[in-house]
C-alpha cells in the first residue's frame, strides 16, 4: 500500500533505487543522465530499512563502493 503522504515521484524513485541498487533488475544506464545522477543521489542519503531478522544480500558495485 503506498503512503498517502509521499508524492508520486518520491515514491518512483525509491521503487528505481530499489530495482537498480538492491534488486539488480534493472541498470542504470536504462535511465535518462539526469535521473541517473538523482538516483544516486538519492540511494546515498536514503536509509532502506529491513527487519534485522532478514537476511539480505546487497551486491557491492562500483557505483556503491564508496558507502562502504
Amino acid at each position: 500500500m503506498p503512503n498517502p503522504i509521499e508524492s508520486p515521484d518520491i515514491a518512483q524513485k525509491e521503487k528505481d533505487v530499489k530495482d537498480v541498487f538492491v534488486y539488480g533488475i534493472k541498470n542504470l544506464t536504462d535511465f535518462p543522465a539526469d535521473y541517473q545522477k538523482e538516483l544516486v543521489i538519492f540511494y546515498r542519503f536514503s536509509a532502506l530499512k529491513y527487519d534485522s531478522n532478514e537476511e539480505v544480500h546487497v551486491p557491492r558495485t562500483y557505483d556503491t563502493l564508496d558507502l562502504i
